[in-house]
């Protein structure tokens, strides 16, 4: 059963000036414009922006849009992040972003706080890869593991 909230999100009715806004903050063309840009770009003045996103159903409505937005796309974004990978062999910081995301690789080290020295300090334990010496057949197979991954979750 839905709750009171849900209900209303599920309802929610944009706006026609509150559709506009979306699209426009949903696009990557308008990233880097400031509110001032956008509003002129979809015809509200600042005052309307910020009375929009001050109702908590336009918000959770934006979000929700957004993060479709951004799981119909993700594929295509691993995708593309594992060829420039495999294509930028000098360029670790694609790889290292993918061996996080399959929890291959945890970037900074990690504290204990339940295991002590003798001196009372927490043992330090790190985990790296060498992301620069992984070859074009190991970024295959982590290709493979990551749309393993993808599949799985779908």
């Amino acid at each position: 059963m839905m709750s009171e909230n849900e209900k209303k999100l599920h309802e929610y009715k944009p706006t026609p000036n509150e559709l506009k806004l979306i699209e426009a903050l949903c696009d990557p063309a308008n990233r880097e414009k400031n509110i001032t840009e956008i509003c002129e770009l979809v015809g509200i003045s600042r005052r309307a922006y910020y009375n929009m996103f001050a109702k908590p159903e336009f918000v959770e409505y934006y979000r929700k849009v957004q993060f479709e937005a951004v799981r119909n796309r993700i594929a295509q974004v691993l995708q593309s992040t594992i060829k420039f990978a495999i294509e930028n062999p000098k360029c670790h910081q694609d790889r290292k972003m993918l061996l996080e995301m399959a929890s291959m690789y945890t970037p900074k080290q990690e504290l204990d706080a339940n295991i002590a020295n003798k001196d009372g300090r927490p043992f330090e334990v790190q985990h790296s890869i060498d992301l620069k010496k992984l070859s074009a057949d190991e970024l295959k197979q982590l290709e493979a593991l990551l749309l393993k991954v993808e599949s799985d979750e779908s």
